[in-house]
C-alpha cells in the first residue's frame, strides 16, 4: 500500500470520526434543550398549583381560576409533546381538562375581597405572602400572550394590591396589639401610625375597610394613654423646703 493511500485512508478516518462527534454533540445540544423546557414547563405547573392551593384562603375570581388551570393545561401538553413516552402526563391532562369544564360551566370562585381574614399562623400568612407575589408576574404574563382580557387583568392586579396593603395593616396591627401587652408603648405607637399612614391610600383601601381599621388602631392608642401613670418625684420639692424654714419655731 502506497504512503498516499495510507494518508488518504487516515483523512477519512478523522472525517468519520468528526462527523460521528458532531452528530453526537447535536444530539446531546438538542436533548439539553429537551430537558430545559421540560423543566421550564414543569416549573409553571408547580407555580401554578401553589398558586391554586390557596384558593380557599384567597379570594380568587372564576376568570383567574380559569386562567390558572388553562396555563397548567398548555404546559402539560407542552410537556406531553417533549415526552410522548409519559403516561402519567395523560392522566393529568384529562384531570385539568375536568377542572376546566367545570369552571366554564359554573361560577365558583369568589371576586370579593370583605371576606377575607389574616391567617393567625404567621407562617401561613408568610405563605399568602409568597402566592401574591408570584401571581402578579403571572396575571402579566398571561396578559401579554392575551389569554386574559384588559378589564380582567386590571381587576385582578388591583385586587392584589389591596390584599398585599391589607396584610400588611393586619400584621402591623397583631404585633402593635403584642407590643401593648407587652407594654412597650413606644414601638407599638410607631407601628400604629405607620398603619395610620397604609390608610392613607384611597385607592386600595376602601372607606369601610379604612373606618374598621383605623377604630382598632384608635382603641390600641387609647389603651396606651390609658396605661399610663403619673410618675411621682421622690426628691422633696425646694419651695417645700423653704416653706418650712420660714414657718415659727414650735415650742416644746
Amino acid at each position: 500500500m502506497s504512503f498516499f493511500a495510507v494518508v488518504v485512508m487516515v483523512v477519512i478516518a478523522l472525517l468519520v470520526i468528526i462527523a460521528i462527534n458532531l452528530v453526537y454533540q447535536h444530539h446531546e445540544a438538542k436533548e439539553a434543550n429537551r430537558r430545559k423546557e421540560l423543566a421550564r414547563q414543569r416549573a409553571i405547573i408547580e407555580e401554578s398549583e401553589d398558586i391554586l392551593s390557596q384558593a380557599a384562603v384567597l379570594p380568587m375570581s372564576n376568570a383567574l381560576l380559569q386562567t390558572l388551570n388553562q396555563r397548567i393545561l398548555d404546559a402539560l401538553k407542552t410537556a406531553k409533546q417533549m415526552s410522548p413516552a409519559s403516561s402519567d402526563m395523560d392522566s393529568r391532562i384529562a384531570q385539568t381538562m375536568a377542572q376546566l369544564k367545570g369552571l366554564q360551566d359554573s361560577e365558583a370562585g369568589q371576586g370579593s375581597i370583605d371576606l377575607f381574614q389574616l391567617p393567625s399562623n404567621e407562617k401561613q400568612t408568610l405563605v399568602l405572602i409568597q402566592t401574591l407575589k408570584k401571581l402578579k408576574p403571572v396575571l402579566r404574563n398571561e396578559h401579554n400572550k392575551g389569554r386574559i382580557n384588559a378589564e380582567v387583568f386590571t381587576d385582578e392586579e388591583l385586587k392584589i394590591d389591596k390584599l398585599q396593603l391589607r396584610i400588611h395593616i393586619e400584621v402591623l396591627l397583631n404585633r402593635a396589639r403584642n407590643l401593648v401587652n407587652a407594654r412597650q408603648y413606644g414601638s407599638a405607637k410607631m407601628l400604629l401610625s405607620k398603619i395610620t399612614l397604609a390608610l392613607n391610600n384611597q385607592v386600595l383601601a376602601s372607606p369601610e375597610y379604612r373606618t374598621r381599621m383605623l377604630a382598632k388602631t384608635n382603641e390600641l392608642l387609647d389603651t396606651i394613654e390609658g396605661s399610663k401613670q403619673p410618675v411621682e418625684s421622690n426628691k422633696p420639692k425646694r419651695a417645700d423646703d423653704l416653706d418650712e424654714l420660714f414657718q415659727p419655731k414650735k415650742k416644746w
